[in-house]
């Protein structure tokens, strides 16, 4: 019994990271010369299941373009996670919106949204700026 708990509370959470989704639209939505790249979910990409009730994200960032490539940082977020990938494609994030968060930090961002089920699957992409 104890066994299949655990088993159940390791894959209690799915969470997809859409990279094509971050890459593409992070810079053009976020009217920057910065884009998310590299993102995970625990360490992992694409994970088919984390066993945290509030997954960590993490990204890169980097230049849009290779002219922009000195004097460039992150200094500030927008995590979106969503439900469908409809949804997080029209910059919904119906299970979180972190809303633009001042902070050049992009490791470890512990998801602070609605809270997930077990077997639920969620979009997420993060903006920079």
């Amino acid at each position: 019994m104890r066994r299949m708990l655990i088993k159940r509370v390791a894959f209690a959470i799915v969470c997809v990271g859409l990279a094509a989704f971050a890459a593409a639209n992070s810079a053009a939505a976020a009217n920057t010369t910065l884009k998310a790249v590299g993102q995970q979910v625990e360490n992992l990409v694409d994970p088919v299941g984390v066993g945290v009730a509030n997954p960590r994200l993490s990204w890169h960032s980097c230049p849009v373009s290779d002219s922009d490539v000195y004097n460039k940082s992150q200094t500030a977020y927008q995590i979106l996670v969503s439900s469908s990938p409809e949804a997080l494609k029209a910059d919904v994030g119906d299970l979180w919106d972190s809303g633009k968060t001042v902070s050049d930090q992009s490791l470890y961002i512990e998801y602070s949204g609605k809270p997930l089920t077990t077997f639920q699957h969620c979009y997420w992409k993060v903006r920079v700026w």
